[in-house]
Formats: C-alpha cells, structure tokens, sequence
C-alpha cells in the first residue's frame, strides 16, 4: 500500500554578516551600506554588559533596508524597540523571497526562544507549520 507522502518544504538560512555575528553599529548608514532592498527575515540585538550582542526583535520584510531603517525613526510605534535602539545596537538578516517562507522562518526562530524577543508582540507571530523545515544557522 501506498502512504500518502508529502515533503516538506525546506527553508535555510544564511545569515548576513553571519552567524551569532551583528551589523554594526545600527544607524541609517550602517544599513544603506549592508543591508539589501531585498525581502528577507532579521534580527535586532542591542550590547549588554557582559559585551555580546543579545537578541531582542525578529521581523520580516519585503525591503530589508527600507524596514531596518524605519525601526530607527524617532516615531517607530514599538517602544520596547524604540527605546533599545537608543543604546549600541546591530542587525543581521538572511534573505528570503517567498512570503510563505519567511512566515515559516520568523515563526521557528521566534517560538524556539520567545524570550530571546521581548520586544515581538507573542500573538502577531504565527504559529510554526509543519509543512515547513526551517534550517535557522545558528
């Protein structure tokens, strides 16, 4: 007898300027110079003490430059983001054409570790499908 079989849809992930790297520092030129007019899944993460680069917001968007630059105009709605980027921050981002699969990709990287993104809001991030297999890289 014949299963029923269907593949998952894979999604992996390269991350710019690389694994548990950041762009830095974040600011409007740092971004025009890095940061693609390409659609993609990013990370913010802002200095601690101990002086990593500690997560705190996963987005996505059909213009990586575009989106990463308005997260630093005094009138980003998000304050938690707003009021982290005042201090050293940095970005990466790894580039995904298909909606769909950065819906995929933001989902399993944020239910991975919700509390590394304090500033996503938990019920705008939709829930992880299975259909998809998400190779984060890192």
């Amino acid at each position: 007898m014949y299963q029923n079989y269907q593949r998952k849809a894979r999604v992996k992930l390269e991350w710019v300027p690389g694994p548990r790297r950041v762009q830095t520092p974040y600011d409007s030129a740092t971004v025009d110079a890095y940061a693609p007019e390409q659609a993609g899944v990013y990370i913010l993460a802002r200095k601690g003490t101990d002086d990593k680069y500690h997560s705190f917001y996963i987005g996505q968007a059909n213009d990586l430059s575009r989106r990463l630059k308005e997260h630093l105009l005094a009138g980003e709605p998000n304050v938690c983001i707003r009021n982290r980027v005042a201090s050293p921050c940095g970005f990466q981002y790894a580039l995904v054409a298909h909606p769909v699969h950065r819906d995929a990709a933001e989902a399993v990287i944020y239910h991975a570790h919700p509390d590394w993104y304090p500033c996503n809001d938990p019920d705008s991030v939709q829930p992880s499908n299975p259909d998809y297999d998400v190779e984060i890289g890192f």
